[in-house]
């Protein structure tokens, strides 16, 4: 993968036969390894690498952990124990505002800020169960994606009907959002960037969510 700039790339292993990777190698562009982030018996389920890698944000068992190379030393900035009975994590990106949206299985995800505060947790059971116009399993098929704004997301499930979350206040507000494709293009639920991806036979286009 590469860091937030794409001035370094940075791997980890993650192979079904081995077991999941338990260090991160931060690579320069030339192939060398320059740092390498080890958790000794905690299975690594996702990484980002900030700038050019004195920063890097892993998650790693049930834990949010930010990493900070200065002087030839690493320090913990900041750690996030997500809790015993919280859903495994699955992805991290960065998103505006310099947030980190870590997303985990059973479409759960959290925003987390620079200084590691949770300033808002998704939780689809709690939010089926205080809406009686849509389920748990309704609320688990949006997908979450940067808006237009750096304090908004935009909560996708490939229908019409999308969400807009508000990230300092933690209010939901109903979204159209336009699914109807131009002549000769179609739309099979595909976002990259935020936008919708329109295919047709000789060009692709992109729409805002």
């Amino acid at each position: 993968f590469f860091s937030t700039t794409g001035e370094v790339v940075f791997a980890w292993k993650a192979s079904e036969v081995w077991g999941p990777g338990q260090d991160v190698e931060i690579i320069s562009l030339t192939g060398e390894i320059s740092r390498v982030v080890s958790f000794e018996g905690r299975p690594i389920g996702a990484a980002l690498v900030l700038g050019a890698g004195d920063k890097a944000v892993i998650g790693v068992g049930g834990s949010l952990v930010c990493k900070q190379f200065a002087n030839g030393e690493m320090t913990t900035r900041w750690q996030v124990d997500l809790g015993p009975n919280e859903p495994p994590i699955e992805n991290l990106e960065l998103i505006g505002g310099n947030r980190f949206l870590l997303k985990q299985t059973y479409g759960h995800f959290k925003v987390i800020n620079a200084s590691g505060v949770v300033e808002y947790a998704y939780n689809p059971m709690t939010l089926g169960d205080a809406d009686p116009s849509r389920s748990t399993l309704d609320y688990a098929h949006f997908k979450p994606f940067l808006g237009a704004t750096d304090g908004q997301l935009v909560l996708f499930d490939g229908s019409k009907k999308g969400l807009a979350l508000d990230i300092a206040s933690g209010a939901l507000a109903e979204k159209q959002i336009d699914i109807t494709t131009p002549a000769g293009f179609t739309f099979d639920g595909q976002v990259r960037a935020g936008k919708l991806v329109l295919i047709g036979s000789k060009e692709v286009r992109f729409r805002s969510l």
